[in-house]
């Protein structure tokens, strides 16, 4: 298996090394981060749902043949342990983990050039998800908007197929043809609606529905510096969807005009 270390542009990889027993030292906090999402699918954006986390140690054995390649080494999977955004890739599978270093245990004064660093981690979504997303609706990029995306009108459906055992959570990106002041993206498969009305949707402009537990977020891009929050346009007894296992029919509702639609989510599995 190939493991690595991801946080943005930064890769550390980590090879299947056999680690040395761990010594007994204090662990230093770094920080400590768990995910909680309210809200149901489709449904009222408060409520009591919450995404569950898993725990676990990352034992890494640093090895070097020098103190200055040790020190270089330390310095390095210390840096990248301490970001916000960092995950352990699996390679060979095509997997991440989006995880949370909540501790690193010092390294020993003994056998300085070949010891385990334990890092006390926080998985927050407790599951792994595709490295690729998969991204629907690219056919109509350069007749319809820069970003890609669907032609729909009301009343259209499209298929959104999630291959893997758990619910997954899309994002989707409206261009709208013309003005377009209130719409509806309707799950059949669940009967889940998200239902919003924004009279600032018009041509020009980009509406984001990210429904991810660790960014869910509605924000329209207007050509400003800064989009636009719109979460509270979402309708009442209405939320962001998600795509339970299997096909998922999603279909557009509005009597204001078509929309070009562009998809991407990510599959997921069990840790």
């Amino acid at each position: 298996m190939a493991f690595s270390l991801v946080s943005g542009a930064t890769v550390l990889p980590l090879t299947n090394a056999t680690v040395l027993p761990n010594f007994e030292h204090p662990s230093v906090t770094i920080k400590q981060k768990v995910i909680e999402r309210y809200g149901q699918d489709g449904g009222a954006i408060t409520g009591d749902r919450r995404m569950a986390s898993r725990k676990f140690r990352l034992d890494l054995s640093l090895k070097a043949t020098t103190d200055a390649e040790y020190d270089a080494g330390a310095n390095e999977l210390f840096t990248i342990a301490t970001q916000d955004e960092l995950y352990i890739y699996d390679n060979s599978r095509g997997y991440r983990l989006k995880i949370s270093v909540g501790a690193i245990t010092p390294k020993s004064t003994a056998k300085r050039r070949t010891e385990t660093w334990t890092l006390d981690c926080i998985a927050p979504d407790a599951a792994w998800e595709t490295i690729a997303e998969q991204v629907i609706g690219d056919e109509y990029a350069d007749e319809y908007d820069e970003y890609g995306g669907q032609y729909l009108i009301d009343g259209e459906t499209f298929t959104l197929n999630n291959t893997d055992p758990l619910d997954t959570y899309p994002v989707f990106s409206l261009v709208p043809i013309a003005a377009n002041s209130e719409f509806a993206l309707v799950n059949e498969t669940t009967g889940a609606v998200c239902r919003i009305g924004e009279s600032l949707f018009t041509p020009g402009t980009r509406l984001d529905l990210d429904s991810r537990p660790s960014s869910g977020s509605a924000l329209l891009y207007t050509g400003e510096d800064e989009p636009v929050d719109v979460r509270q346009k979402i309708g009442d007894d209405t939320g962001f969807l998600v795509l339970v296992p299997g096909e998922n029919v999603i279909r557009y509702e509005s009597t204001f005009g078509a929309v070009a639609a562009l998809t991407r989510f990510r599959l997921r599995r069990p840790f």
